[in-house]
């Protein structure tokens, strides 16, 4: 399936990642995309953060009109989390979310070809140990509730700064993570 890819229009991918307050029913905090151009060169991020838990609603609007009848979606665990967790959302705030683009989840590809090879099949595990890739200074991804937390408490972006950092390295990786897997194999 992966091979498949390289068929495909480079800018008809758009690598997807949510960052949230919990697991299940809670507000999404930040979705980000990545896209790259007609050649497949260049990466460009866009990343659409909740300033404030009432503006959800415009969040999910604004993701819903980035992705395109013809767009193929990347993501890592995506269709165990993040797109249930954005239909779920979308449901909760009644907005049309009709769109089913073409999905492409890299975890399953990444344990088919690694699971006995690693401790674990984590983004940050196959970064580090298959694509030579280290994170300096990343957020984990548990700690993000309560830096948004401390965001609001104390109305200072500081505690934004780690989570939009880690969100645009795990869009800006999945692409780089696609293409070494199509080149590798």
């Amino acid at each position: 399936m992966l091979k498949c890819a390289g068929d495909l229009e480079y800018d008809s991918f758009k690598f997807m990642d949510i960052e949230t307050l919990g697991l299940s029913n809670v507000p999404i905090i930040l979705i980000g995309i990545a896209e790259m151009d007609k050649k497949g060169k260049s990466i460009t991020s866009t990343q659409y953060l909740l300033r404030r838990k009432v503006e959800e609603a415009a969040v999910l609007e604004g993701y819903l009109s980035h992705i395109e009848e013809d767009s193929t979606l990347i993501t890592y665990n995506g269709a165990s989390f993040d797109v249930p967790f954005i239909r779920n959302r979308c449901n909760y705030y009644q907005l049309n979310n009709e769109s089913q683009p073409f999905h492409y989840d890299l975890i399953y590809y990444a344990r088919n070809l690694w699971k006995d090879k690693l401790p674990n099949c984590k983004l940050t595990t196959i970064e580090k140990h298959i694509f030579d890739i280290n994170r300096v200074d990343d957020v984990p991804g548990s700690h993000i509730p309560e830096f948004y937390d401390a965001y609001l408490k104390e109305d200072n972006i500081g505690p934004l700064v780690p989570i939009i950092e880690h969100n645009r390295f795990d869009i800006v990786s999945l692409a780089k993570f696609l293409n070494r897997m199509c080149e590798k194999f």
